[in-house]
């Protein structure tokens, strides 16, 4: 459990230093909803592949970033479920 606590922590850290948004409200999207992602605005885009311990999407039609942003008034942060081959 520590060991998964840490790759957390390190993924964390890594989001925090590449983006000064600091969501409250994540935004979990499946496939198909991906396009409520052109809605926020201010957006900062880190590629999945660049965050330490993330999966890499495995569907073609997922952009496999994650999007930083603002909603409405809000800070958000967007996740696009993705299909984990392991």
């Amino acid at each position: 459990m520590e060991d998964l606590k840490a790759k957390i922590t390190e993924s964390v850290e890594f989001i925090n230093q590449k983006s000064k948004i600091k969501p409250k409200i994540a935004i979990i999207l499946g496939t198909g909803l991906g396009r409520l992602a052109e809605n926020i605005e201010e957006k900062e885009i880190i590629p999945y592949s660049e965050i330490p311990n993330f999966p890499i999407s495995t569907v073609q039609s997922h952009s496999g970033n994650l999007v930083l942003g603002k909603l409405g008034n809000k800070e958000v942060v967007d996740f696009i479920i993705m299909k984990v081959i392991t």
